[in-house]
């Protein structure tokens, strides 16, 4: 087939967050059956903001992984931490940024249909990076549990 794909899963960074986990497992087939030396398939994922179009949903990303046929299979795991100031600006209405899975299959006069790349996507995860203090004011709340149940300990 020809064309762009896109799996597309929208996210938000809440007031106060500062750092944002990303995790996920690829694979990459990118096998090109054509002959024919423009067709070129591409793998990208990445993390997009304001400007994102699902009409061009390669457009206007900060790129994570990137691969490109030919080359057979690829495969790996995908983890990293962000300062949410590093990703792209959210979407103004929303406040959402999007994790983008695209494939681009490449197009030619004499094979236009002439790929059979394919992307897999597994173990999808964005979540926030909880702060310095919120572990200090858990060590703490337990520390408190652990002072009531001793003196309960005590009296009894």
């Amino acid at each position: 087939s020809t064309g762009v794909f896109a799996y597309v899963i929208p996210f938000s960074v809440l007031p106060g967050q500062t750092q944002v986990s990303i995790d996920f497992d690829w694979a990459f087939d990118g096998t090109d059956t054509s002959t024919a030396l423009a067709n070129v398939d591409n793998f990208i994922a990445g993390v997009a903001g304001d400007g994102f179009s699902m009409s061009n949903p390669m457009a206007v990303f900060t790129p994570l992984v990137s691969r490109s046929s030919p080359g057979g299979f690829s495969s790996g795991h995908f983890s990293q931490t962000f300062a949410a100031s590093s990703l792209p600006v959210p979407v103004p209405a929303t406040g959402l940024r999007y994790l983008v899975f695209a494939l681009s299959e490449g197009t030619s006069l004499t094979a236009p249909n002439g790929t059979n790349s394919a992307i897999g996507i597994d173990n999808i995860l964005v979540a926030a990076v909880p702060e310095p203090e919120t572990y200090a004011f858990m060590l703490a709340g337990l520390g408190l549990v652990g002072l009531v149940a001793k003196r309960r300990g005590l009296r009894a």
